[in-house]
């Protein structure tokens, strides 16, 4: 087998963390880069300070943190806004997240990223394989419930990302997550075995 380095993506309620949980649990390293965006996101890193300075104190918690759900209330309304805020904070994100590529090439093991916003972005450049996670509509919304979002704003995220179905259609590999664990786990490692003999 070889190694891949691999463009995890998906939509919003798809259940991108659950592959890479399952892909972790395997052995294959992985970075989720919501976790940067939320450390670059904290006091004393210059992406802070930048949204900050772009969205005002209202959006801060008592502690100075950055309250994310304000914030997100904020962007999921308004397409300049979250606009400006993607411009204050991926790039500094994909500088990290290409250095941990880096990394892991060097050492000749594969790499996953992460990257919830992938053809958004544009980052669809130097992987061996882009993947995709699916899921039926209603289960997402379900999700999103689960998480606390009511109908308006489960809307909100999802219209503020690419259709699922135009991302799953741009990437080499989908996997459909509608159905039991034990089936997403065996699509995941059957998906992940043909990436990685393939190379």
């Amino acid at each position: 087998m070889g190694r891949a380095d691999v463009g995890l993506t998906g939509g919003i309620g798809c259940g991108k963390s659950e592959v890479a949980r399952i892909l972790a649990e395997d052995g294959v390293p992985v970075l989720d880069t919501d976790k940067i965006a939320h450390e670059l996101m904290t006091p004393g890193n210059r992406p802070y300070d930048d949204v900050v300075d772009a969205f005002g104190d209202s959006i801060l918690a008592t502690d100075g943190r950055i309250d994310r759900k304000i914030l997100g209330e904020r962007v999921f309304g308004n397409e300049s806004e979250r606009k400006l805020l993607n411009s204050l904070v991926h790039p500094a994100v994909r500088r990290r997240w290409q250095i941990w590529v880096d990394e892991r090439r060097a050492r000749e093991e594969s790499a996953v990223v992460v990257i919830p916003l992938l053809f958004e972005t544009g980052a669809v450049r130097g992987w061996d394989a882009i993947v995709c996670v699916t899921a039926d509509e209603k289960l997402v919304r379900d999700r999103l419930k689960g998480r606390g979002l009511s109908a308006e704003q489960a809307d909100e995220r999802i219209e503020a990302q690419m259709p699922v179905e135009e991302k799953a259609s741009r990437a080499d590999y989908t996997i459909e997550n509608s159905g039991t664990l034990k089936e997403l786990e065996n699509r995941v490692r059957t998906t992940w075995a043909a990436i990685v003999d393939k190379e």
